[in-house]
């Protein structure tokens, strides 16, 4: 089997799941990583892999594409039958308590709290991104031309712009009426001490295990709910609210993302997700230096053939 090429943002919430999914199956995987601070997922050339320009999404060498997290991870459990499966069946308690949970992570917006925190620090103890509101509504806004410019250039492609343009002008609605940002944390606080007290039941039933024998979340292996879960503390971390769970006051959520911050396969994949160097600056660095490339040895290559030429000129004459 080829190997699938993963298009995928370091920082990125949903990238972080397809990654991890991929590191727990020890699957190989094509990187591509796209510059979503400098608006590469706009590029035409993606757009036409990946019609709502967003990340991630697995391209295989058959011409199938999968356009987000929860698809890929299905994709993996399909392709490798004989390991643990990560979405487990509902015909098994573990994974009827599985799809309950999955049921209840997909009812926190994750979005709306990173851009809404973003919009409305009061609630947060302090991102370590450190944008400003200014900052990220210009940022949108000049997606929203792009797309509105490029529905116009690229005749094939302008039903998909004109829907990202659409799907842009949304967000920026959403995210600017905060005034439901704290409904949501609210939500999400009653979800994690429903959590906590699951881990702390699995706790007691195997309180005799070594560390490395103790059950997750919903049964003895890793599995969607514990990469669902992950990636939600990792986030919640990066824009300010640890104290959700850190100072005792969800020690079990607490003992539970100590663990995955141990764990391998987290390390690979997610680590650096929270680092605002590695994840935001460095690739936005690196795609405008891949941009500018050309058009530098375009340059030089003029002008090494203008000093040859006048060399040879000079010399004959």
């Amino acid at each position: 089997m080829a190997t699938p090429t993963l298009y995928h943002a370091p920082s990125s919430f949903f990238s972080q799941r397809a990654r991890l999914a991929f590191e727990e199956k020890k699957l190989k995987y094509r990187s591509v990583e796209i510059a979503i601070m400098a608006q590469e997922q706009l590029q035409p050339w993606y757009a036409r892999i990946h019609p709502l320009m967003t990340v991630p999404g697995l391209a295989l060498d058959t011409g199938t594409h999968f356009i987000d997290s929860e698809s890929i991870i299905g994709y993996l459990d399909q392709i490798t039958p004989e390991l643990p499966p990560l979405f487990l069946s509902e015909k098994m308690p573990e994974g009827q308590k599985c799809n309950h949970y999955l049921r209840l992570f997909k009812t926190i917006p994750i979005e709306f709290i990173t851009f809404g925190t973003f919009m409305d620090m009061q609630y947060s103890q302090g991102t370590k991104l450190g944008m400003k509101p200014a900052f990220i509504l210009k940022q949108i806004h000049a997606s929203i031309e792009v797309c509105q410019r490029y529905s116009e250039k690229y005749k094939d492609l302008r039903y998909e712009y004109l829907n990202k343009a659409t799907a842009l002008t949304t967000r920026l609605e959403v995210i600017k009426d905060t005034s439901t940002l704290k409904d949501h944390l609210d939500h999400v606080e009653k979800i994690l001490t429903e959590i906590d007290e699951e881990l702390g039941k699995n706790a007691k039933e195997c309180q005799d295990l070594q560390e490395d024998q103790k059950p997750w979340l919903c049964g003895g292996h890793f599995n969607v709910a514990d990469i669902y879960l992950a990636t939600i503390l990792h986030r919640l971390s990066f824009v300010g609210y640890s104290n959700f769970w850190s100072n005792g006051n969800r020690p079990q959520i607490e003992q539970y993302y100590h663990r995955v911050l141990q764990r391998d396969s987290f390390r690979r994949s997610c680590l650096l997700a929270n680092d605002t160097f590695w994840a935001v600056k460095w690739p936005t660095m690196k795609y405008k230096l891949k941009c500018l490339l050309p058009k530098f040895l375009g340059t030089t290559a003029v002008a090494s053939a203008v000093i040859v030429g006048a060399y040879i000129y000079f010399k004959r004459h």
